[in-house]
């Protein structure tokens, strides 16, 4: 997953090349869902998930993507109003980034409130 996570954002954006750029985007993006369920079934075989499991990955999800949407918006706004620069990665990787964080943050909470 750290492979298709890294491959899906930084990665992608380092790399000159637009087409291979997005080849990078796509590949880690299919290697990231791919580590994700096989890390779901890794636990469902070991009987670790349960109701509780699934509603705090259903709640820590639905606010990561929300987080997501509204920066996307957010951004989307600023690029038209504004003149803004990212020295280093573009500002969707950045979202990505933030994203991840909500969840983990999300879970978290969650894990000990639950």
């Amino acid at each position: 997953m750290a492979v298709g996570f890294l491959s899906m954002g930084p990665l992608s954006d380092i790399v000159g090349s637009g087409t291979l750029g997005l080849g990078l985007a796509i590949g880690g993006g299919v290697a990231f869902l791919v580590g994700g369920l096989w890390w779901l079934q890794h636990l469902d075989d070991r009987d670790v998930t349960d109701e509780r499991f699934l509603q705090i990955g259903f709640r820590a999800s639905t606010l990561s993507f929300w987080a997501l949407l509204v920066g996307l918006m957010t951004v989307g706004n600023i690029e038209r109003s504004a003149d803004v620069t990212y020295p280093v990665f573009s500002h969707y990787t950045w979202l990505l980034l933030a994203g991840l964080v909500v969840f983990g943050t999300t879970w978290s909470w969650y894990s000990r409130r639950m």
